[in-house]
């Protein structure tokens, strides 16, 4: 064997060994989500004691001023979430996910495949990569399990959940949209920066191919030994055998009528190899099996049969409106026409913010949908599957109040402000921003807690730019999603897993995705 394969047989046991460890200790330790959530409400609370001087009760009436305090961007992420949602369980994207997955022979080959179109679909848009990310996953699950090839599928799980990494350096990244966007809170002390500055700018950009790469090398270096391998579940090996598929995901054969929708929400965890080398049943598990109408504890939902109940007692002229393909069209092309006058009459990158960007997606779901029942169920899917970020949101809104009125956020901030130089201050943000991201995991609210503070900082630091503390700000936003199991719910519902089984992986890739994204915070502070 020659010394270059040793080596790299060498790296390859580390980073295997590095990612059953995490996993191990996240599937022992780490709660569900939505408890998660009410702990770090605590752990916030004791810290505005501890570090401020507000006290016990001072704190408690900032959480409830806080809890409200985020409805209009809890609403537009919502909106966010289930647009990109639905065009994602949409026929076309769904034929073309399909078409991606029957591409890799090997398990390397899946999860370099999965983890490249999740950068991809992350960069596009963070609801999209959700969802279209976990389907992928799913089917690439599957599509190898029919070769007979064992992949890792919470492994490949996680390397589409790493397609939410950059997001905030791509196109739906909310707050650099929002500083683009005119009247925006901190305009006077920032003015507006177009997207050409931030999202485009040289910079950032190579920083986006520096992740991207990351995520797409070390991911396939966690595979675990054939020993350890859990595949998909049984479950859905026995449906994608027995079942022909229409192009919209509906059953054409088998036990289910036509008109009954697949659920993209699966079993819990699926099928691991042994030591003697034979597949042992989910049922098997630590986790357990769940009955097919139970709601899982991280926010997922197995999936439930029999009819919808918008499509109970449907008159004939309902009927014809709903399934109608001029109508969900028409609907498309008249977003799509005042989009398209908005960018013939002002710069494109001017226009374009958060609200520009949802109306895009209702857009286009009207457009790949073609009919409204279409469109209306998986509507209906996505706010079920999204109920519990829809819930926790309020919470960390919570959250937030405590850091904004007790001063902690402040403090945080003007922590890094007051040792940082022109050199250091990007890292600074980098650093702060992605610790207040634990907190308040939205890219969006999280800049309405901190970006008047940064802002600010900024001009009082010599040589230091708006363009790249916003740059700085969004790489540690996303950064410490790799830890915050908030955005991971859709992920695990259309995966059929449980938080514990993939996040170990995402936490090793947060400690090689912040080197990077470390290092070109510093490294646009040398440059200038």
């Amino acid at each position: 064997m020659s010394a270059a394969s040793s080596e790299k047989g060498a790296v390859r046991r580390f980073f295997t060994g590095l990612g059953e460890l995490s996993s191990r200790l996240v599937r022992r330790y780490l709660p569900d989500a939505f408890i998660f959530a009410l702990l770090l409400t605590f752990l916030t609370m004791g810290i505005a004691v501890l570090v401020t001087d507000t006290g016990p009760a001072d704190v408690a009436t900032h959480w409830g001023a806080g809890f409200w305090e985020v409805v209009t961007f809890s609403t537009q992420a919502t909106l966010a979430l289930l647009t990109g949602w639905a065009l994602a369980d949409s026929p076309p994207v769904k034929r073309g996910l399909r078409r991606i997955a029957a591409i890799p022979s090997s398990q390397t080959g899946a999860i370099v495949v999965v983890a490249f179109c999740g950068q991809l679909l992350g960069l596009f848009h963070w609801g999209v990569v959700l969802i279209a990310g976990a389907i992928l996953a799913r089917e690439v699950g599957i599509a190898m399990a029919e070769k007979d090839v064992d992949v890792h599928y919470p492994l490949l799980v996680a390397a589409a959940y790493a397609g939410l990494l950059p997001w905030h350096q791509g196109l739906s990244a909310a707050s650099l949209l929002l500083v683009a966007t005119d009247g925006h809170f901190a305009e006077e002390s920032m003015g507006v920066i177009p997207v050409s500055e931030t999202i485009f700018h040289p910079f950032n950009l190579a920083l986006v191919a520096a992740t991207v790469a990351v995520v797409v090398v070390l991911m396939p270096l966690m595979a675990p030994d054939d020993e350890n391998i859990t595949t998909v579940p049984e479950e859905k090996l026995r449906q994608a055998r027995g079942e022909a598929m229409t192009d919209g995901g509906e059953r054409s054969e088998g036990s289910r009528s036509s008109s009954d929708r697949r659920s993209d929400v699966g079993e819990p965890s699926g099928t691991r190899r042994t030591s003697e080398g034979r597949r042992s049943s989910g049922s098997e598990r630590s986790e357990g099996s769940r009955s097919a109408s139970e709601p899982r504890a991280d926010g997922g939902m197995t999936a439930t049969a029999g009819a919808r109940p918008h499509r109970l007692h449907e008159s004939r002229s309902k009927e014809l409106l709903l399934d109608s393909t001029a109508l969900c069209v028409g609907v498309g092309l008249l977003m799509w026409t005042y989009l398209g006058y908005l960018f013939a009459t002002e710069p494109f990158m001017d226009v374009l913010n958060i609200n520009i960007l949802i109306s895009a997606m209702f857009g286009l779901g009207f457009l790949a949908h073609m009919s409204l029942r279409s469109y209306i169920d998986v509507f209906h899917e996505a706010i079920r599957g999204a109920s519990q970020i829809i819930i926790q949101f309020q919470f960390y809104g919570g959250i937030m109040g405590i850091m904004v009125f007790s001063g902690l956020a402040e403090l945080i901030a003007e922590t890094a402000a007051t040792y940082a130089t022109e050199t250091t201050w990007y890292l600074m943000v980098f650093v702060s921003g992605g610790i207040v991201n634990f907190f308040v995991p939205s890219g969006g609210g999280q800049w309405t807690v901190m970006g008047e503070i940064y802002a600010s900082a900024t001009q009082s630091i010599p040589g230091t730019q708006m363009n790249h503390m916003m740059i700085a700000f969004a790489m540690g936003d996303q950064w410490t999603n790799m830890i915050q199991p908030f955005w991971a719910i859709p992920v695990l519902g259309i995966a059929g897993l449980t938080i514990r089984d993939m996040m170990g992986y995402v936490a090793v890739l947060f400690v090689f995705s912040g080197i990077v994204m470390g290092a070109g915070a510093v490294l646009m502070g040398v440059v200038g």
